[in-house]
């Protein structure tokens, strides 16, 4: 394990350092925390002036420290400077404590800061961020704190962000999850969060549903979570503060919710445009190959609920029937041969049937140039498949008018 520690310039005083039940008297804090922990090299980052008024004491009760100069951190460039110097002394795989009980002016900061960013560059194993804490103790003995929690503040950053940016809330989940083993754990298996981990499940089962583009599993996701929220929200309060603010953006997660298709009749048009909803936040998150496949399989499920055949709407020939009646279309509008299905005659006599035969050619078009990997002659571009996708859902809105609700009367 190696301590690295920020020398300062202040008069050192002789204490009666503690940490949990163990103690040790010394002026060097260093000395206590090698005491403390297995420590198997101190680092001292030491300024000119902390070189000239501390190292001497320092180094006689810590004989082996090894000295890294560094600069004042007047300025931003030596800020920079620090922060490289102190990641360049940690080596892959290291364990590594942070102590910043002298650390002057912003270099507790620079080292917070390294320490998140050695855990994910360097694969560093962080024991701890200790603080001797002279101002919390009673003049003859001084706690020794380990701030190291604090870093739980990176994780539900990045946690947030893949959820909110990204739709994935599989960091969230394994975070709350933690949090209340640990708090089950500290208790002795007396107290602890009841809702938020099968919450967190929740979130993360809908949030997976629309990755892998499962509409129908998300959408009973989404009313799983509407339901489950109300009994989460005083626990998320108390045992995740970090996620309170999340909770408006999760409660949004309402306009997934619907009642499951009816086993007889299929989905109703309000299930249909939840399904859309999927799509469109798909798109938002740049899931584009998602987005694309449930796109093309969602026209296929409007078809057959705008033909009255909802009730097989998961039979696969079913499907294959009405995917070749809008194929069919299309090549109707290139005076093209092709053959003829159970809905091709109901389809045709519907105004909107050139409309809806064209944005199933686009829609295709782009889930084959996506599905194939774009390995044939005329690929499309990244830009220009992303500026398809993005425009999709327009699109797609105007096949739901023109099936769901312009065809009621035909």
């Amino acid at each position: 394990m190696k301590c690295l520690s920020f020398l300062g310039t202040g008069q050192l005083r002789d204490t009666r350092y503690r940490y949990q039940d163990k103690v040790c008297q010394t002026p060097v804090v260093q000395e206590a925390i090698a005491s403390f922990f297995p420590i198997d090299e101190i680092v001292l980052f030491t300024t000119k002036k902390a070189e000239e008024t501390n190292y001497r004491q320092v180094l006689s009760r810590c004989p082996t420290a090894k000295k890294i100069p560094v600069p004042d951190g007047q300025s931003e460039d030596e800020l920079w400077m620090i922060f490289s110097q102190v990641a360049g002394e940690v080596n892959e795989g290291d364990t590594i404590i942070f102590d910043i009980t002298h650390g002057f002016r912003s270099l507790p900061f620079i080292a917070l800061l390294s320490a998140a960013y050695l855990q994910e560059a360097k694969e560093a194993r962080l024991a701890g961020i200790v603080y001797g804490a002279f101002e919390a103790g009673d003049g003859t003995e001084t706690p020794l704190f380990d701030l190291s929690g604090f870093l739980q503040i990176f994780e539900w950053m990045a946690g947030v962000k893949s959820f909110v940016t990204h739709g994935d809330a599989r960091e969230i989940k394994t975070l709350i999850q933690k949090i209340a083993g640990e708090r089950f754990q500290s208790s002795g298996g007396k107290v602890g969060p009841t809702h938020i981990g099968s919450f967190a499940s929740k979130l993360e089962e809908f949030t997976s549903s629309v990755r892998l583009s499962l509409p129908v599993e998300g959408i009973a996701h989404a009313r799983s979570i509407v339901g489950a929220l109300p009994g989460a929200e005083e626990e998320i309060g108390t045992y995740t503060p970090a996620l309170k603010p999340l909770i408006k953006k999760i409660a949004t997660i309402e306009r997934f919710s619907a009642a499951a298709p009816d086993e007889n009749t299929g989905p109703c048009n309000d299930h249909l445009f939840k399904q859309l909803e999927l799509i469109k936040h798909q798109v938002e998150r740049g899931l584009y190959p998602q987005a694309a496949m449930l796109a093309r399989e969602w026209m296929v499920s409007v078809l057959l609920c705008a033909a009255g055949d909802g009730g097989q709407w998961l039979n696969k020939k079913v499907r294959e029937n009405a995917e070749r009646t809008l194929s069919g279309g299309v090549m109707k509008t290139q005076n093209t041969w092709y053959e003829r299905t159970i809905y091709s005659d109901w389809f045709e006599s519907l105004p909107c049937w050139k409309d809806c035969a064209k944005i199933w050619d686009q829609i295709t078009s782009i889930r084959n140039d996506i599905a194939h990997c774009g390995m044939n002659k005329q690929g499309s571009k990244p830009s220009r498949i992303e500026s398809r996708i993005q425009e999709l859902t327009q699109n797609l809105d105007k096949f739901a008018q023109y099936l769901l609700f312009d065809n009621r009367n035909v």
